[in-house]
């Protein structure tokens, strides 16, 4: 809609092994974590589990970019691996609505609110599903202006109608 490339993302792995969705389809890395020395922005999507991800050399990684100056982000459940990293201590949060207590209970100097998204200083969590829409169209406005951010909300409001969604 710019015109010009304004974001690049990649998926990226602990390894360079498939990555299994809460739904089972694997999802395949394009870059391994130890091959990204400096990133901008990571988002973390995790799904039903996340509570129970614990990886020592991930969250070594994610503190690692914390550090250089990346934006930590989370959807769905992914905030609980955020958590894990320590790296919400402090922020305010969301999550899935289904974890918004566990969250709570296990890590108490979060400050965990429901809703869509949250945007909190250097991170930024989102409930999931159809809100990351809505964080997305919050920093294209943040970054880019509302005029673009209103062009990208009515490209996918004419996807919708164009598929008969509203139907």
């Amino acid at each position: 809609v710019s015109g010009k490339t304004l974001y690049r993302w990649q998926v990226v792995g602990r390894d360079q092994a498939p990555v299994p969705s809460a739904c089972g389809i694997e999802i395949m890395p394009r870059a391994v974590i130890a091959e990204c020395a400096k990133v901008d922005n990571v988002l973390v999507c995790a799904g039903v589990g996340a509570h129970l991800f614990n990886d020592a050399v991930t969250f070594g990684w994610l503190r690692r970019w914390a550090r250089l100056g990346a934006h930590m982000g989370a959807v769905c459940n992914g905030p609980h691996v955020l958590a894990r990293a320590g790296l919400l201590t402090g922020y305010r949060s969301t999550i899935h609505w289904s974890s918004i207590d566990s969250l709570s209970e296990e890590f108490p100097d979060i400050d965990v609110h429901p809703g869509l998204y949250v945007v909190d200083r250097d991170r930024f969590t989102c409930a999931g599903g159809i809100a990351s829409l809505d964080m997305l169209l919050h920093d294209i406005r943040q970054h880019h202006g509302r005029d673009l951010a209103g062009q990208v909300a009515e490209l996918f409001m004419m996807e919708r109608i164009r598929t008969g969604e509203d139907d």
